[in-house]
């Protein structure tokens, strides 16, 4: 197991310099964020009905293209190939027909290899959408402070990249070293959220390629009320 210390991890700007690992207490990181929102929504009286009424639904290959994904991660760095055997997408359906887009890339057997989150979620309206951003922004921040021993601090730059009604962005530090990178953005009714750690971006250009495929996918939907 890690000391829970998290080693500098590369930036991807022109030219690319190696990677660098990422310690185990990383996963701590990414699994925390979703057990506080499954608590919140609990504690609000409507957790329950949510986890007990979703319905898993058929991955459409319009709902692939929302996605930002590890082939698109791959093309913004220069020494990783990305394997479809450690990438899971689904999409969940909740009773109020709100529904999400969750992906995830993870290598559970090489430390090396960076790790993504991403997910969309569609909701009724813009209101309800609202709270989804707030919700998703504040646990995964959350999530960060909680899930390691070592000094983890979510350094917002919100003005390196902004889409959509509302957005933020940051760069993860650990232990004063960058290790990767949070985004979450609203447009009308619906939310964006990526978690990536392992490598990171900060310069609008480079972070802009990896997000650009996927927004404008979005943008083109119809699915933004």
């Amino acid at each position: 197991m890690s000391d829970g210390s998290f080693p500098p991890i590369s930036t991807y700007s022109d030219p690319v310099p190696p990677r660098r690992g990422r310690s185990a207490a990383f996963w701590l990181w990414v699994l925390i964020p979703a057990c506080l929102l499954v608590a919140v929504l609990l504690v609000v009286g409507l957790g329950a009905a949510f986890v007990l009424t979703a319905t898993e639904e058929e991955v459409t290959a319009e709902d692939r293209q929302l996605i930002v994904d590890a082939q698109t991660l791959a093309e913004c760095m220069e020494d990783f190939t990305a394997d479809p055997q450690n990438e899971t997408i689904t999409k969940t359906r909740y009773f109020d027909r709100s529904y999400d887009i969750e992906y995830e890339y993870d290598d559970p057997s090489d430390d090396y290899e960076p790790y993504l989150y991403f997910c969309v979620t569609v909701e009724r309206n813009s209101s309800d959408a609202l709270t989804s951003y707030v919700a998703a922004w504040q646990t995964s921040k959350l999530g960060m402070a909680w899930g390691s021993d070592a000094e983890v601090k979510v350094v917002e730059c919100n003005d390196l990249f902004r889409w959509g009604d509302q957005s933020k962005f940051a760069i993860l530090k650990v232990d004063g070293e960058p290790a990767g990178n949070l985004f979450a953005a609203r447009r009308g009714n619906l939310v964006v959220d990526l978690i990536l750690g392992g490598v990171y971006f900060d310069d609008a250009e480079t972070f802009s390629s990896l997000m650009s495929s996927a927004l404008e996918n979005i943008e083109d939907s119809g699915r933004c009320e």
